[in-house]
């Protein structure tokens, strides 16, 4: 009988052992399942971290495109301001040179009128 105690003992133990063996291998489970899922997780975050990169490197490059653009403008727009600086200044001067002919033509009439008036009292004179 001892002998019989001794294997009942023994299966108990045996028993408790195997149902300690079960609970551990669904907690193993359930770890896994929870390590699974924040992998799951952190896959999802790092997808979305890419698209951000990934956007913020579309966003940067049309800024840059945007800056270069805007570069060729201002540049364009100081040429046009450079020529109509230039044309201004053709302008003034050309207008000096206008007056200045003007001037001449005053003069030159007024004394063309003096000297018609000149040969018309000498034709009357006469």
């Amino acid at each position: 009988m001892d002998a019989g105690r001794g294997f009942a003992v023994v299966a108990s133990e045996v028993k408790a052992l195997a149902g300690q063996t079960a609970k551990a291998t669904e907690d193993i489970a359930t770890q896994i399942q929870e390590m699974q899922a924040a992998t799951g997780d952190t896959a999802a975050a790092l997808k979305a971290i890419s698209q951000t990169i990934t956007e913020i490197n579309e966003i940067s490059t049309a800024i840059a495109s945007a800056v270069e653009e805007q570069a060729a403008a201002t540049k364009e727009v100081t040429t046009n301001i450079s020529g109509t600086n230039r044309a201004i200044g053709d302008t003034s001067q050309a207008a000096s040179n206008v007056l200045a002919a003007s001037g001449s033509l005053a003069k030159n009439a007024s004394d063309l009128e003096i000297e018609v008036d000149k040969f018309l009292a000498s034709v009357r004179a006469m």
